[in-house]
């Protein structure tokens, strides 16, 4: 699933690493053992996505933060963003089967 966490730092350590957090390749998945019609990984549905929020006992308090979109239904059915690598091509002859789209979730979640 798409980066769902926040601590203290996060936005400025993806500035340092030169990490856009709005090309988030989380769906481009190459699976290695690739099988006709099987696939080896699924997209959770929302309601599974679990944000991650890391705080750290310091003084001055720091708030956490992250520079990432929130995971929504609209992110985890997207198609993979273009790469400068592979997106989930065939390489070899190794067959990619996409996973099914999580169903929407339900008025009120």
């Amino acid at each position: 699933a798409p980066w769902a966490a926040e601590y203290p730092g996060c936005t400025s350590q993806f500035a340092r690493a030169k990490f856009d957090p709005k090309r988030n390749l989380w769906n481009a998945i190459f699976d290695f053992t690739g099988k006709e019609r099987i696939c080896h990984w699924r997209i959770p549905p929302l309601s599974e996505i679990v944000q991650l929020t890391v705080d750290l006992d310091e003084t001055p308090p720091v708030q956490p933060d992250n520079p990432c979109p929130v995971p929504s239904h609209a992110a985890l059915c997207a198609e993979p963003l273009a790469s400068e690598g592979s997106t989930g091509q065939s390489v070899a002859g190794i067959p990619q089967t996409k996973p099914a789209l999580p169903k929407p979730p339900a008025d009120g979640e």
